[in-house]
């Protein structure tokens, strides 16, 4: 999750609270996405308007 309120409500829940990348992560991990497929899907999300930190992006991107 990663919107600060839904973070902070999730944890009051008791709930592990992951963000998007941590998602593509895992399904590349899982073999679900090639590594080709993760990059466009994080890419497609910064085009789209999704905000991601520059060093986590140029970490990914390094990858």
């Amino acid at each position: 999750m990663d919107e600060s309120s839904g973070r902070a409500f999730a944890q009051t829940l008791g709930l592990d609270v992951r963000g998007v990348f941590y998602v593509i992560i895992l399904s590349f991990r899982e073999k679900k996405l090639n590594n080709k497929e993760a990059k466009e899907t994080v890419y497609t999300l910064v085009i789209k308007g999704f905000r991601v930190e520059p060093h986590l992006l140029t970490e990914y991107s390094e990858r």
